[in-house]
């Protein structure tokens, strides 16, 4: 796990959510004197424990710089958040107005440090839970704080606010609770649980709701034990759906035993549901045994996360699902572990020694739609584990680098050269207007993939591609491409697919490199597909960077039909071939028109095997010229071959 001391680096939005007229306005600076009675700065209480001990719905608390601390030796004692109240850090004790604050530059820190200073100075023992909150509404905010060292350390038998949750324990449980504030500009570093949830542990369970919503929060170097690095989501016989927006989660795990799941997040929907969203989130070198970034759980329930316009890198797991593990359960109690991913990026997780660098699954559903993954080469190399494959959706880049600017820096946006600028779907975006970096999040017409966006318009076509044509004769497929220009060109890759999905490549052309001279290429795909067939053309430069065309498709029927002799004087043969009919009589049905289209003969044709000889003796009585001959199956599937009848 990352052990770092950057994590006040971290950029912040400033969402100024509260209004000034709120019912009482409560100052707290731990620097001030003790006989202050909060209603000013100069008069501000020095325990934060005050104000929330007596604010109402509607209140609003205003914290300056330093540290605080839920009690100076008792570790059972939380910051207990109110409901409606609105929490705001990251003042100066000089600010003039409640909208002059910078959590960035002014570090406001919740800390776990029993009885350490205002500095941070001294003391002993770890909080169980920095902050605890029941029953709170979307109208309990808390904006602004960094939540450090709280220590959830007791076993996991023992009380559950005291083994889950070190930095936050959110309780949602029970009939008709409902605890979903809202968390911003917040970071939680250096938190742990022995059993789940080291920065958070929303309890949903006994058929409550736990469902925060938090907005560029960072998660950095919390450890969660058995489950849930970060987030443990806990919807069993309930509901935990959280949504995440531009947040980042770095360096979080769990201990690396066979029973320690969800380096970051843990959606446990098991009799329930946890259905989290994320957009424009950052999943960085997070650790697991299972489940890298991310475990979903949803036996006998649901656990089916959205995540939208993510990146995923250097996520580890030790056994296998190096980012994302979908387990639906296994008969007879499966429910459904359905992570829908789009307009993601997947570079660089791993996982050992049972595979799944990306996915795991048992039993779920796996969706993905216009994302970049660096380890496969098509769909089907995304499965891994058991039950149905990955869905992929829309246009997928497989084997690319996403050319990030600077990761050792932490600086996940594009480079001007990355195949991710534009290859996303602007309907996938989730609503959401800025990027992990406070950016808009469309700027160029077309997004990008991943959680930040980019200035840059994708890159000029190393192609200039007058035509892609694709077409059918006779069962052999024609394809013929012509450019205008090329630059850096090595070769052409001729792809086919039966499913638009799949793709193998089956001819390959040398380019030109670079010339502003027209090329025409063509080559035949003598032995295609029954029914359809998708292909696409691949330009490769002289670096290894692929661009792709449009993809085209034909339709082969399985019906096969010659003609023989041709030219013919007397009796015309045809030679059907119609795999269909071993096994399963049927009849075709043919007919002999002339070339302005009228029908000269017509008749039926009974099929007992693949292959059927017929001899039409009525030729002879022709005209000589030039005719035609319709195979059909009923009209839908038919062969039209041209013939010349001659005279003796």
């Amino acid at each position: 796990m990352i052990q770092s001391s950057k994590f006040y680096l971290v950029c912040w939005c400033l969402l100024l959510s509260f209004s000034l007229s709120a019912q009482t306005t409560h100052y707290v600076d731990c620097s001030a004197p003790a006989a202050g009675n909060g209603s000013s700065w100069a008069t501000a209480y020095n325990n934060l424990q005050i104000p929330l001990g007596i604010a109402a719905a509607g209140d609003i608390i205003v914290v300056a710089e330093g540290h605080y601390t839920p009690s100076s030796n008792d570790a059972t004692v939380s910051f207990e958040l109110v409901d409606g109240v609105a929490l705001f850090g990251g003042y100066l004790n000089t600010d003039l107005g409640l909208t002059q604050r910078n959590p960035a530059a002014n570090l406001t820190v919740l800390s776990g440090h029993l009885g350490a200073d205002c500095n941070g100075v001294g003391g002993s023992g770890n909080s169980f839970s920095v902050l605890y909150s029941y029953d709170c509404s979307a109208a309990t905010i808390l904006d602004g704080f960094t939540i450090t060292g709280g220590a959830a350390s007791s076993p996991c038998t023992g009380a559950l606010r005291e083994r889950q949750g070190g930095g936050w324990f959110n309780e949602g449980s029970g009939t008709n609770t409902i605890s979903s504030p809202t968390v911003r500009n917040c970071i939680f570093f250096g938190n742990s649980a022995n059993c789940g949830g080291g920065a958070i542990f929303n309890d949903g369970n006994f058929f409550g709701v736990a469902s925060p919503t938090f907005e560029k929060c960072t998660f950095e170097s919390n450890d969660g034990g058995t489950a849930g690095g970060a987030i443990y989501n806990n919807g069993n016989a309930g509901t935990s759906s959280p949504q995440f927006y531009q947040c980042k989660f770095i360096g979080n795990g769990v201990n690396q035993t066979p029973v320690a799941y969800g380096g970051a997040c843990y959606n446990f929907g098991k009799n329930g549901n946890s259905n989290p969203i994320y957009i424009s989130c950052l999943f960085q070198e997070n650790i697991s045994y299972a489940g890298g970034a991310m475990y979903n759980l949803g036996e006998v329930g649901n656990a089916n996360p959205q995540i939208i316009n993510c990146t995923f890198y250097g996520n580890t797991a030790i056994a296998n699902g190096g980012t994302i593990y979908a387990n639906a359960g296994s008969s007879p109690n499966i429910g459904n572990a359905d992570p829908y991913v789009s307009n993601s990026i997947f570079f660089g997780n791993t996982a050992a020694p049972f595979l799944g660098d990306i996915f795991r699954n048992n039993n779920g559903d796996i969706t993905v739609k216009n994302c970049l993954f660096d380890v496969a080469m098509d769909c089907t190399e995304l499965n891994s584990g058991v039950g149905s494959d990955v869905i992929c959706l829309g246009f997928n880049l497989f084997g690319e680098d996403p050319l990030f600017t600077a990761t050792g820096a932490g600086d996940f946006s594009l480079t001007m050269a990355s195949p991710a600028i534009g290859a996303g779907d602007n309907g996938e975006i989730g609503g959401s207007l800025i990027d992990v970096n406070c950016d808009n999040r469309i700027q160029q017409g077309m997004v990008d993939l991943g959680a930040a966006e980019s200035p840059f318009l994708p890159i000029a076509a190393p192609v200039e591609l007058l035509s892609f044509l694709v077409t059918l004769e006779e069962g052999i497929v024609d394809i013929e491409w012509t450019t205008l220009s090329q630059l850096n060109t090595d070769f052409f890759e001729i792809e086919r697919s039966p499913d638009g999905i799949r793709f193998e490549s089956i001819h390959q052309e040398d380019g030109e490199g670079t010339t502003n001279q027209v090329h025409v290429y063509e080559t035949l795909d003598q032995s295609p597909f029954a029914g359809y067939n998708y292909y696409r053309l691949v330009e490769t430069d002289f670096g290894g960077i692929k661009s792709y065309s449009d993809i085209r498709v034909v339709e082969v029927s399985d019906l096969r039909v010659e003609v023989f002799p041709n030219p013919v004087v007397n009796s015309l043969n045809l030679s059907i071939n119609h795999p269909k009919a071993s096994g399963n009589k049927g009849t075709l049905q043919y007919e002999i028109c002339n070339l302005m289209g009228q029908v000269q003969l017509n008749g039926q044709v009974s099929l007992d095997q693949n292959k059927t000889l017929v001899a039409i003796p009525e030729i002879g009585a022709l005209v000589p010229g030039i005719y035609f001959v319709r195979v059909f199956d009923q009209g839908v599937k038919q062969e039209v071959l041209r013939f010349n009848k001659t005279g003796l």
